[in-house]
């Protein structure tokens, strides 16, 4: 196995860290009428937990699939914790692999950028200026552009640590990739074959796409090829991806930094409520994001 890790000065890469906490404690306290409204059924969540249990779960991740239909937690609720948001997003794409530059996985990178593309408009992004806050005004935003990286060889894995240092590199190349702001995104697509590790945990296993942000101020997300079932639902690699990539965009967006920006301590964040809910958007397959205005998923 070959495996992409960093070597570096410690003192010059700081690897993203998740500041929400990993742990939510349940208690008889935790009233479900705290809260306003009820659960609606299209949402999705995680089997209620004993009182007093500890859960350990991590809030910026896209879970794999499960059939199972599961008791609601807490009536969700969203609320703002004051930090930053990504204002009318800018996305850049990384198609990160050898695989990527030949057919069919040329045109599947052309494909999931025209989603991004019809996306930046849509009402996917759109519906999200709902969580405008003073100063970070939530809206439409643009593909800024993408690259396909190749010469990693038989790379298999790969660290979030790896993934910091390869978005590092692109970008200090000054040759096409563009210089962090306040808007940007970077988008990181994974290669069939390629696992990603991260706080302990391994993509299928754990999860299939995840988004954090390095030295606090550069957002990214990592979509990884769907080569399990888990990451492969029941659909087909092309929606598996445009549902798995607007979870994590839309939680991108509003929570950049996890646990800072809007966010439920019980339930995570905006896509947290239900993952693998999905509906046909423009033609593309996105997944139902939370909508505290209307108090349901959307």
């Amino acid at each position: 196995m070959n495996t992409h890790d960093v070597q570096h000065d410690a003192s010059t890469l700081q690897p993203a860290t998740i500041t929400a906490s990993p742990f939510v404690t349940w208690s008889d306290t935790t009233s479900l009428s705290s809260r306003p409204g009820g659960v609606p059924s299209t949402c999705h969540h995680e089997p209620a937990p004993r009182p007093g249990m500890r859960v350990r779960r991590r809030t910026n991740i896209v879970p794999p699939y499960s059939p199972v239909s599961h008791a609601p937690i807490a009536p969700p609720l969203l609320t703002y914790r004051g930090g930053p948001l990504i204002s009318n997003v800018e996305v850049f794409s990384l198609f990160w692999g050898d695989a990527w530059t030949s057919a069919p996985l040329q045109r599947l990178a052309r494909r999931l950028q025209d989603f991004l593309a019809f996306s930046m408009g849509s009402p996917l992004v759109n519906q999200l200026a709902e969580y405008s806050v003073p100063g970070h005004a939530l809206g439409s935003g643009h593909v800024l552009g993408s690259r396909t990286v190749s010469g990693s060889g038989n790379l298999s894995s790969v660290s979030d640590a790896g993934v910091q240092l390869f978005v590092r590199d692109q970008i200090g190349r000054r040759d096409g990739v563009p210089a962090p702001t306040p808007h940007s995104l970077f988008c990181i697509y994974l290669a069939p074959g390629v696992a990603v590790s991260m706080g302990g945990q391994q993509s299928c296993q754990a999860f299939c796409a995840y988004h954090a942000t390095m030295y606090d101020r550069i957002p990214y997300l990592v979509v990884t090829y769907p080569n399990c079932p888990g990451c492969l639902s029941t659909f087909n690699t092309f929606d598996a991806m445009t549902a798995t990539t607007s979870h994590a965009l839309c939680e991108a967006i509003t929570d950049p930094v996890p646990g800072k920006g809007w966010y439920d301590d019980v339930n995570g964040e905006i896509g947290d409520l239900a993952p693998w809910k999905t509906r046909r958007l423009g033609g593309y397959r996105v997944q139902l994001q939370w909508s505290n205005r209307a108090r349901g998923c959307v």
